[in-house]
């Protein structure tokens, strides 16, 4: 029982070193729109288990009960014969280490040809696949959108901004402003680093210089971004 339990805290790690192999153990993902209907239809048929933000196996009840958009997202794995469900915290705070954060500088540098000082925060937009958009001529009202935001951005801190989207997300139209530099990622290297599963509309994550990092998961505001700059301030 326990090597099982230890299987599945594997998959469920939110750590970036164990995110690619989790990744790959996942044969879909069913974000918390549809959970609550995929419970009551494949309750009889398929075994469900369980568990809260800490990995502690937990009753339906329980997890219904603890579950709250504001600080955790519900997230469904699908296996041959069983169905786990497992609620993540929105906000996860890590540190990457002297490689890890050579390796994202080299990256970032790489691929929008800008140099990142040693003083510098990081700052990433992450669009991701879901939902994927649709083909629209009007620009979207989102506020991290907006070019208010970079400027309250760089007055909080020094900071180098990066927008990055899923490379399965096609039409992109509506948020193509004209101060936004979009880098379509197509080697997952942002997302297998800091994203594990497929939330909905969008993540962010800050990086301090000392490599300590921020990511909020799920649909946000300028605010939460905000938000984690001033918690990475005071660690």
């Amino acid at each position: 029982m326990k090597k099982y339990f230890d299987n599945l805290t594997e998959a469920f790690t939110v750590d970036l070193f164990k995110t690619k192999n989790s990744i790959n153990m996942i044969k879909k993902v069913i974000i918390f729109f549809v959970l609550i209907q995929t419970l009551n239809i494949n309750a009889q048929s398929i075994k469900q288990e369980f568990y809260d933000t800490n990995g502690k196996k937990i009753s339906k009840e329980e997890f219904l009960k603890l579950e709250n958009h504001n600080i955790n997202l519900a997230i469904g794995l699908d296996y041959d014969s069983l169905q786990v469900f497992k609620l993540v915290n929105r906000i996860n705070l890590d540190t990457l280490d002297t490689l890890a954060l050579g390796n994202l500088k080299k990256h970032l540098e790489l691929n929008y040809e800008q140099k990142i000082a040693n003083d510098e925060y990081i700052v990433i937009n992450y669009i991701t696949a879901n939902p994927l958009l649709k083909k629209e001529n009007n620009l979207s009202l989102w506020t991290i959108l907006q070019p208010n935001y970079i400027k309250k951005l760089h007055k909080k801190v020094k900071c180098k901004q990066f927008w990055i989207y899923d490379e399965s997300q096609i039409h992109l139209d509506s948020y193509k402003y004209a101060h936004i530099n979009w880098l379509k990622e197509k080697d997952s290297f942002i997302k297998n680093l800091f994203y594990p599963f497929q939330f909905s509309y969008g993540n962010c994550t800050v990086i301090a210089p000392n490599g300590n990092f921020y990511s909020y998961y799920g649909e946000y505001g300028p605010e939460k971004v905000f938000n984690g700059i001033e918690i990475l301030k005071k660690l």
